[in-house]
């Protein structure tokens, strides 16, 4: 038993402009039935010889035929490259950055040390640090009523 299998005239055009004119390119399953609605119908045989055309001006373009010749015009008619400015190029500025950035680290570290310390005269910095020295330690806070 031999099934045959029709195109719908979308998918017949499908197939022409996806894959061309030539029959060989066409998908196997459907080969037989392309040329089969390619007999019976002008529009399509139109379709198919517009493909044949845009095959044939295809096959005409071999590209990298001049590949050699094109790389050195645009080689030759590209801009030179900027020359990039360095900040450190001179070997005089980088003592002066390594002392500048030593400073900002040392006094961020120090102003932050002294937010982080506890003073003295502060009763809650005390049972803060007390509480942070013995991990084991239990106080007990009194608040004042009057508020």
């Amino acid at each position: 038993m031999m099934i045959r299998k029709t195109l719908t005239p979308e998918r017949a055009r499908a197939i022409l402009e996806a894959y061309g004119a030539e029959p060989a390119r066409w998908p196997a399953a459907e080969r037989r039935a392309m040329r089969r609605a390619l007999k019976g119908d002008a529009d399509l045989q139109a379709a198919a010889r517009e493909m044949a055309a845009l095959d044939a001006v295809l096959a005409t373009d071999r590209p990298g035929r001049d590949v050699p010749a094109l790389e050195a015009r645009i080689l030759a008619a590209a801009p030179a490259p900027a020359a990039v400015s360095n900040p450190f190029a001179s070997r005089r500025q980088i003592p002066a950055f390594a002392a500048a950035a030593a400073l900002m680290v040392g006094s961020l570290a120090g102003f932050g040390g002294a937010l982080v310390s506890p003073q003295a005269s502060d009763p809650a910095a005390d049972v803060i640090a007390n509480a942070f020295a013995n991990p084991d330690a239990v106080f007990e806070i009194e608040l004042d009523a009057e508020v």
